[in-house]
């Protein structure tokens, strides 16, 4: 499937104090710029959604490798730094938490960078998040840019973020004929089962690919408090992010002191669920139980379809 980027450039020079033994002198090495971007519009726990709050900041996990030929991903990084990057469709400073970087003083050396969030470590060809993955982090990873300190000062390199997880975002609705003037008050819960997450990446594929919890697990949606249920539409609380498998996912939903369990719910009618797509899960509920429908929220451009489902 072709992907369409919608980049967010922010280039700018990144201030930060050098690191000890750095030199920037004449014939030294050149202070690292950067710019950053988000490959598709992101929606998240993390509020990193540019077209919704341009001044969010998320951290991001920075390494670098110092080579005259493309570098073995698996190798030692030459250093590795953490990012604050912030979500705006206007030009941004990024900048650099442990101290500036450099480029080598030797023209003929390139410094190769990669990026990702949630912020972890890199051992060998793989990268583990510091504290998991729970369902509320947005995975994201650039690709790899590369220059040396000729080329950097002209050419300033984007680090391009790009989803490795896929969305699900619920909404809650009555329906209008059956409550006419009711309501159904609270809802407790919302349950996604048996879903994997994104945990890592794994540097050794070619374009760097997403590493999936070990086993399946019961990821639980931060659903608004004590939110009564009325005749129109209403976010039902935070969006989470699951490892994109299969087409269709299970529910335990509570709502009203009623629980309705093993709710099968069918993301996409043909192929299967994609990373850097967002599905909205609307749950109707009906004097019969919960209609359901679902369709695909585009973090790149996509279609989805949907299933009504009713509970007895």
């Amino acid at each position: 499937m072709k992907k369409i980027l919608l980049p967010v450039l922010a280039a700018a020079l990144l201030a930060g104090c050098a690191k000890e033994g750095s030199n920037p002198a004449n014939n030294g090495p050149v202070p690292i710029r950067l710019g950053s971007g988000i490959g598709m519009e992101v929606t998240s726990k993390a509020p990193i959604n540019p077209t919704e709050n341009g001044t969010a900041t998320f951290p991001a996990t920075i390494v670098g490798w110092e080579s005259a030929t493309t570098p073995d991903y698996s190798t030692a990084t030459t250093w590795q730094n953490s990012l604050t990057v912030k979500a705006s469709t206007n030009e941004q400073a990024v900048t650099w938490t442990d101290g500036t970087e450099y480029y080598n003083s030797n023209e003929a050396i390139e410094t190769y960078m990669l990026a990702w969030h949630p912020e972890g470590s890199l051992s060998g060809s793989t990268v583990t998040f510091t504290n998991g993955n729970d369902g509320s982090k947005d995975a994201m990873i650039t690709q790899v840019v590369n220059r040396n300190k000729n080329t950097g000062n002209t050419d300033i390199p984007t680090l391009n973020f790009e989803h490795k997880s896929a969305q699900v975002i619920f909404k809650v609705k009555t329906d209008e004929e059956e409550y006419t003037g009711g309501e159904i008050t609270p809802l407790t819960s919302i349950t996604i089962k048996n879903v994997k997450t994104v945990t890592g990446f794994d540097l050794s594929t070619s374009p760097f690919s997403a590493i999936y919890s070990t086993s399946p697990t019961n990821v639980n949606v931060p659903v608004t408090s004590n939110l009564t249920i009325k005749n129109e539409v209403q976010d039902a609380g935070e969006g989470v992010m699951i490892a994109p498998e299969g087409n269709s996912i299970t529910l335990d939903v509570v709502a009203g002191n009623v629980t309705y369990p093993d709710q099968v719910v069918k993301l996409i009618e043909n192929g299967n669920i994609e990373e850097g797509k967002s599905y909205i899960v609307t749950l109707t509920f009906t004097r019969q139980g919960i209609q359901v429908q679902a369709t695909v929220k585009a973090w790149e451009p996509g279609n989805g379809s949907g299933t009504d489902i009713d509970l007895i």
